[in-house]
């Protein structure tokens, strides 16, 4: 198996363990003793047709990629896959299926590849390949646990190389609070409450909060889905807010109308349109907990 160039480590409790989740970025190698069979570990990258390994850029004239996915859990598991050209939801093919949404079923202990056939990308600046486990997972209680498992996500941000490329966006006003609990992106049905939240009804009122524990300004772009198609946020599909050292914004979200234990869910790319390969945080994505419509 060819080397890939990240490596998640983390544990879905479906019968494997209890432990909190952890994270292990290999820079392009694989670690001895810490993945392959039973090793409880996820690996995966894209590469180009020819094999090689697209790390942090991607040129404007790539149509065709290679996922490959590899999981060495012992239970078969379902993740659903959505590609995003400046964080909007954008139509590709995946291996012989066209559309905006995919799903495959990793085997235990099985290493996969996955051929995608993408539109052009020379209009867009950041190419993402998001991807979520257990995509069709509904927990009965509010098992915070099991809400940290089904809630994480795993995604390849990858810069589109451009001779000329600015990066020009405009913030959308949230209100700011002077806390910093929390470093990423958190779903609540109370400003500066960090309850989890289990299920929401339509038209209810919910509070997206994204925070800064560093030293400088951070503008994040939010998106999120509803029933894994993109929702609007503030009537955009894509909004942008820099958040303050040591501050909160708070964006407010209507719940839309859905069928019962629909899955609700947001992400957070910090650093939006410059992702580089000196600032880590730039290829990082933030999710919330998975909410759920309740009627």
């Amino acid at each position: 198996m060819r080397p890939l160039y990240v490596i998640i480590v983390f544990l879905i409790c479906i019968g494997c363990s209890n432990e909190p989740n952890r994270y292990i970025d290999t820079e392009g190698t694989n670690l001895p003793n810490m993945t392959g069979p039973n090793s409880d570990t996820i690996s995966f990258g894209i590469f180009t047709t020819k094999g090689d390994i697209l790390d942090t850029y991607i040129d404007e004239g790539e149509k065709e990629l290679v996922l490959e996915f590899d999981q060495y859990f012992k239970n078969d598991i379902t993740f659903g896959v959505i590609v995003l050209k400046d964080f909007m939801q954008s139509s590709i093919k995946f291996e012989k299926e066209k559309g905006n949404y995919f799903e495959f079923e990793a085997l235990s202990n099985s290493s996969n590849q996955f051929k995608l056939q993408l539109d052009s990308i020379k209009d867009a600046q950041e190419l993402d390949i998001l991807i979520v486990p257990l995509p069709n997972e509904y927990p009965e209680t509010s098992n915070i646990e099991e809400a940290f498992d089904i809630g994480e996500n795993m995604t390849l941000r990858r810069r589109i190389n451009k001779s000329n490329a600015s990066v020009v966006y405009s913030n959308i006003d949230a209100e700011a609070l002077n806390e910093s609990i929390i470093d990423s992106i958190y779903l609540s049905k109370e400003k500066s409450n960090y309850d989890y939240v289990h299920t929401v009804k339509e038209g209810e009122t919910v509070y997206i909060h994204v925070g800064n524990h560093t030293n400088s300004p951070l503008t994040y772009a939010v998106i999120g889905f509803l029933g894994w198609e993109q929702v609007k946020i503030d009537d955009k599909d894509v909004v942008f807010t820099t958040v303050q050292p040591d501050t909160t914004n708070v964006i407010e979200f209507e719940v839309p109308a859905a069928e019962d234990q629909t899955p609700l869910q947001f992400f957070a790319f910090p650093h939006p349109l410059n992702v580089n390969e000196v600032d880590y945080d730039s290829k990082n994505t933030y999710s919330t907990l998975r909410a759920f419509i309740k009627k």
